[in-house]
């Protein structure tokens, strides 16, 4: 087991009954639940799937009625029900473990665990996953489901938004980042591409050396965006805004300003713009793929390394039926002129420290 540290000051924690305290700043983290709170700011957010006082009754049937039963009571007073299933029990709908270098003996970050259904398909194939969440009810209910479905191998720690993570140096094989990056400014001061330069820093330090991030997230540039005009709804209110990824960073704040009263904050970029960003924070190595439909659904991972290699996968993902006429029109006018590596609407990135 990993030993944890002050994201603070980056000092061992020691454990009491109730708090993890700092030697060194004499901090104490609270420990709610058995889940540590190694952050300032835990959130339970307006749009959870579950309010504070159902997950309290949540956790109340589990002791009474069993985990099974509990979810489907839960599941019942949902407003939607499907995106809750699919993101904490639908583990093969992200399934990384055949596409990552995960091996037995590793041990795995996964940064934004959201309600753990990447954790939970990791954790069959290695040998320990750390889930971090900013969000209290999330790292609650992923440990409230490994104690009552007899996993061993997973952490949940609620953190994420501090200085440091709480972790030593070279702690870590994968890190794993799904649609979390973008995000990160929302909840954080300062400068996005500054937060988000910070967090990659942070991941590099926490992996070993030859270690792997896993970094899924969309493409300032992504053809949905550009040809197929539909908004990106990477903001405070999640509402689908037209253009607002193509502008300078100074337009598109104005644009969000105007349209949904709030700054642009979930900044986005292009293939050149991660590229930069990974060398910046002294990734080696970085390998782009196009998950498709998205880097949520990975029903087609495509890889974007050559223009023989693209035009092929894409050809073999074409002949699907269950890609739409306009989808199969896009996706073969930017294969055939080699833009897809520019375009893809989502990137699957491999960065090697």
């Amino acid at each position: 087991m990993i030993i944890l540290s002050c994201p603070e000051c980056k000092t061992t924690l020691s454990k009491t009954k109730n708090f993890l305290q700092c030697t060194n700043c004499l901090k104490n983290w609270n420990i709610k639940d058995g889940v540590p709170i190694l952050t300032n700011s835990s959130q339970w957010y307006p749009k959870e799937h579950m309010s504070r006082e159902q997950f309290d009754a949540f956790l109340q049937n589990v002791k009474a009625k069993g985990w099974d039963k509990s979810i489907e009571i839960a599941m019942d007073s949902m407003e939607k029900p499907e995106g809750f299933h699919a993101l904490a029990f639908d583990e093969e709908r992200r399934n990384l473990s055949t596409f990552l270098p995960v091996k037995k003996d590793a041990i795995v970050l996964d940064y934004g665990c959201g309600v753990g259904g990447i954790s939970f398909n990791l954790a069959k194939s290695c040998k320990h996953v750390y889930s971090i969440d900013q969000s209290i009810f999330r790292t609650r209910f992923i440990k409230s489901k490994y104690e009552h479905t007899a996993v061993s191998n997973i952490t949940a720690i609620c953190a994420g938004s501090s200085r440091f993570l709480p972790f030593p140096k070279d702690s870590f094989d994968i890190v794993v980042m799904n649609g979390v990056l973008e995000w990160m400014p929302i909840s954080m001061d300062g400068n996005p591409y500054q937060i988000q330069i910070n967090a990659l820093t942070e991941i590099n330090r926490v992996l070993k050396k030859g270690g792997a991030l896993y970094l899924a997230i969309e493409n300032r540039f992504g053809y949905r965006y550009v040809i197929q005009r539909k908004g990106d709804s990477h903001n405070q209110k999640k509402k689908k805004v037209q253009y607002i990824t193509l502008f300078p960073r100074f337009l598109s704040n104005i644009y969000s300003h105007i349209i949904i009263g709030q700054p642009y904050r979930c900044y986005l970029y292009s293939y050149f713009g991660y590229k930069r960003m990974l060398k910046k924070t002294n990734f080696s190595k970085c390998d782009f793929y196009f998950p498709y439909p998205d880097h949520n659904k990975l029903n087609y991972i495509v890889p974007l390394n050559g223009f023989k290699t693209v035009a092929s996968s894409t050809t073999q993902m074409l002949s699907s039926s269950s890609i739409s006429k306009k989808e199969r029109i896009n996706l073969t006018v930017l294969s055939r002129f080699g833009l897809l590596k520019y375009m893809a609407q989502d990137y699957s990135i491999i960065a090697t420290k």
